[in-house]
């Protein structure tokens, strides 16, 4: 598969484009230096797609089974947060 190439100036210019490009059509891209190949820029390729925290949740009861316990949160302090503005030196 012959790759597109481009220009060390070109590519400074246009690096963010150029990324863009790559990484949406996954055709890697050659940056030469007076017309020799010098650099390769390539699509990194996920492991996995992102996980909705649904499926992490499925998942995980899936692997340990569901959570068939009750637990309580720790109380929290009633007191009010102190103003970082005010001057009580």
């Amino acid at each position: 598969m012959a790759s597109k190439s481009v220009g060390m100036f070109e590519a400074k210019a246009k690096l963010s484009t150029l990324c863009d490009e790559v990484a949406k059509s996954g055709e890697p891209l050659v940056i030469t230096r007076r017309g020799k190949p010098l650099v390769r820029i390539v699509r990194i390729e996920h492991e996995q797609s992102e996980k909705s925290i649904w499926a992490m949740r499925e998942a995980f009861v899936d692997s340990v089974g569901p959570i068939m316990e009750d637990f309580k949160l720790p109380k929290r302090p009633l007191e009010q947060p102190r103003d970082p503005l005010a001057d009580d030196r």
